[in-house]
């Protein structure tokens, strides 16, 4: 009966130590002092390494972070568009690999690093952020831009709905 209740003791120890929340209870005062802190967390690359890296490699992981009506005007070459404000929901969807580098850009660096930081939480092992942003890529770096990258695929569209008297009519 000792051993019985040792037992029940240890399981119950276990289970109530292995429920504690991963969830960060670090609160902030505004976003500006999350990103700061999160700055000291993200790994980073400058632009100027991240164009080595681009002429070296062919093939790498580009996650561009702007709203898409930006995206669609030009890119990074080879990048894909998930805007930060649905990354969560989307990335799985265009980007499989979690164990591969992943290199986010978008319009403004804090935008980037929160995304960087949900992509963390949610089991993409190598995430960098490009310092700075798209405008200072885009000033420094004009050959390595691609115009319009989704110019040429089928844009989706929904037929339009004809009417027949709304709810029960």
């Amino acid at each position: 009966m000792k051993m019985y209740k040792i037992l029940i003791i240890s399981f119950l120890t276990i289970f109530i130590v292995s429920c504690k929340s991963p969830v960060s209870t670090t609160v902030y005062n505004n976003i500006d002092d999350k990103v700061k802190n999160l700055k000291q967390i993200v790994k980073t690359i400058s632009q100027k390494d991240f164009k080595k890296i681009l002429d070296r490699n062919g093939k790498i992981n580009i996650l561009d972070c702007r709203e898409k009506e930006k995206f669609d005007t030009a890119c990074i070459p080879g990048a894909v568009n998930i805007p930060r404000g649905v990354l969560e929901f989307e990335i799985s969807n265009k980007i499989q690999e979690r164990r591969k580098t992943l290199y986010v850009y978008s319009d403004n660096e804090a935008k980037s690093i929160l995304a960087a930081e949900s992509l963390k939480l949610i089991k993409f092992s190598k995430v960098i952020v490009i310092e700075n942003n798209w405008g200072t890529w885009k000033n420094i770096y004009p050959d390595y831009i691609q115009l319009e990258p989704n110019a040429g695929q089928i844009q989706e569209t929904t037929a339009p709905v004809e009417e027949e008297g709304g709810c029960g009519g």
